[in-house]
Formats: C-alpha cells, sequence, structure tokens
C-alpha cells in the first residue's frame, strides 16, 4: 500500500497511540489503523471484522442492505512486535502492548459533516440497524460508539467487487473464531453479546485498566462496582449512541457550522463540557446521572436553535 497521508494521530504517546492513514493500492484508496493495542486482550479486532464479514457475505438476505453501512477487512497483521522489545531496560515495565494493522474499507466523511437532519437520521438508522444485526447474527457488540466512530459513507463504488475481502475469509474457519484467545469467551447464548468488541479501545475494563471513551460509555459501564465483571450488552451500545447524538446536537449549530468555543452574551453554560474534563468513572456517572433526570433542563434547553424540531 502507498500511504497518501494521515487522516488521524492520536495526540498522546502512551496508550495504544492509533495512527490512521488514508493509502491507495491499484488505484484504490483504503484506510490503514496503525495501533498497538494491550498484548492481555481476550479478543481480537481482526478476527471480529472478519466474523462479522464473513456472516454479511453469506447472508443473502441482507447482504445488500448493509453493503455499505459496515467495515470491510481488506487485510489484518499483527506484525510480531512487541513494546517488551524496546524496554527490556526499563526497571517498572507497563503492560506489553503488540503492534497491529489493519486495512479497511470505505472511507468515511466525520459525522459532523451533514448536510441535512434527514441525511443524519438516515445514517443514525443506519447505524442502528447494522449494530442490531452484529449483535443478533455475529454475537458481536461493538463497545465504543463515540462521535470519532462513526462516519459517513458518501462514495458509493458499486464497480468495485469483493474479491479482496472473499479471498481473506474463504479459508477462515468461523467455529474457532467464536472462542478467544483469553479466558473470556466470545460466544454468546440467548441472543446477548457480552464482552465482544470490534475496538478494543473500550467496552470493559480488563486487568484494571479503564477502557472506553469516556463521555460516551453506558452509565452501567461508568457505576460498576467490580470493572472486571462488567458485561457490555447491545444496550449500551445503542446508550453510547444516544450520548453521541447528544454530543452532535450540542456542539454544532447546523450543518457545516460548528458552535463557538466562546459564548454569546446571555448564554447559557454547556453542561456537556463537564463530561470531558472528568476523569473518574463514578465521578462522571454521578454527572451524567443528574443531567440525564432534568434533561430537559440541563440539556434540551441549551441546544442550538436548530435543532428545535429534530
Amino acid at each position: 500500500f502507498e500511504v497518501v497521508r494521515c487522516l488521524h494521530s492520536t495526540p498522546q504517546v502512551s496508550g495504544r497511540a492509533t495512527r490512521v492513514w488514508l493509502v491507495r493500492r491499484k488505484g484504490r484508496y483504503y484506510v490503514l489503523k496503525d495501533s498497538w493495542p494491550l498484548q492481555m486482550m481476550p479478543f481480537s479486532e481482526i478476527r471480529h471484522l472478519l466474523k462479522i464479514n464473513h456472516t454479511i457475505m453469506n447472508d443473502e438476505e441482507m447482504r445488500d442492505s448493509l453493503k455499505h453501512t459496515y467495515p470491510t477487512l481488506i487485510v489484518g497483521q499483527e506484525l510480531g512486535d512487541s513494546t517488551d522489545i524496546r524496554r527490556v531496560e526499563v526497571p517498572h515495565k507497563p503492560h506489553p502492548r503488540i503492534h497491529r494493522r489493519i486495512v479497511t474499507k470505505p472511507i468515511g466523511d466525520p459525522l459532523t459533516s451533514f448536510r441535512s437532519k434527514f441525511e443524519l437520521c438516515s445514517v443514525l438508522c443506519d447505524v442502528v440497524t447494522y449494530l442490531r444485526y452484529s449483535a443478533e447474527k455475529c454475537k458481536i457488540c461493538h463497545g465504543d460508539i463515540s462521535l470519532n466512530n462513526i462516519v459517513i459513507n458518501r462514495i458509493w463504488d458499486n464497480d468495485d467487487g469483493d474479491e479482496e475481502i472473499n479471498d481473506n475469509i474463504d479459508d477462515i474457519n468461523v467455529e474457532s473464531i467464536s472462542s478467544s484467545s483469553g479466558n473470556r469467551s466470545n460466544s454468546c447464548s440467548d441472543n446477548m453479546a457480552p464482552n465482544i468488541v470490534v475496538n478494543e479501545n473500550s467496552a470493559s475494563k480488563i486487568a484494571g485498566f479503564g477502557m472506553g471513551t469516556l463521555p460516551f460509555m453506558a452509565l452501567d459501564a461508568l457505576k460498576w462496582k467490580i470493572p472486571t465483571e462488567f458485561k457490555h450488552l447491545p444496550k449500551h451500545d445503542l446508550e453510547s449512541l444516544f450520548y453521541v447524538i447528544i454530543t452532535l446536537c450540542t456542539y454544532v449549530n447546523g450543518p457545516g457550522c460548528l458552535r463557538p468555543s466562546t459564548p454569546v452574551a446571555n448564554e447559557p453554560s454547556l453542561c456537556l463540557n463537564e463530561w470531558w474534563a472528568t476523569y473518574d468513572h463514578h465521578s462522571l456517572a454521578r454527572q451524567k446521572g443528574v443531567m440525564l433526570s432534568t434533561f430537559k433542563d440541563y440539556i434540551l434547553e441549551r441546544l442550538p436553535p436548530y435543532w428545535n424540531d429534530f
């Protein structure tokens, strides 16, 4: 793949250090994600993307309707590199991380680039349809629904066949994918999908690590007394999607117009600002609970006029 430009770069050095690149091969464009997930993670993003792709490709009834709503895996690989190799002389080593690269398509525009309420609602409906299918048919939850993880696919390349993805998944043993390499099981019963995530930034706490994009995490995930026992369910993905909608409506005045960071005269404060400035899970859970209990006063009445009829 030929690197075209960087699309996203995590500002901090610690953590997954995720970088997303626009890449090109044979005249077609893809997204390359380079990251350093924790080695102890009991699930693989590549495995779950493969299972989702395999399930949809073999579902004649839903294949066409979901064609432009899910990430198509082109290739994924763990590079055999580890932070342990680079930290040989470090006296107190953090938990080791492995180096992973994943190439997917399509390339989407940010959710904040919506052109009308109709387009926004259409995208959100597609997200719900995909999440439901992923949970019920693939037994997989997303686990990290956030504003940056939802994009608008405006380029539908109908001439682009699925040869590449078919080459990747034809030899996959789906039964082997449904079981994790760790202590937790990826298989689900009763049509529920606990502890299975496509994006490893989130979903639950493993080995004491706080996982997820805090402002969008479900209340259950934030206030759970024993984080390692928290079960991430499909309803938590939907709750996170609700927080995405609230955030979008709060900080966007209309299509192509972000809300100014400096408030105008007599403008009430934005309570959602506190969600982004709180790093303690239980404190954030209390703040969210209070705001949602008085939703009209704390959130609805502070939205820009554009959203009055939304």
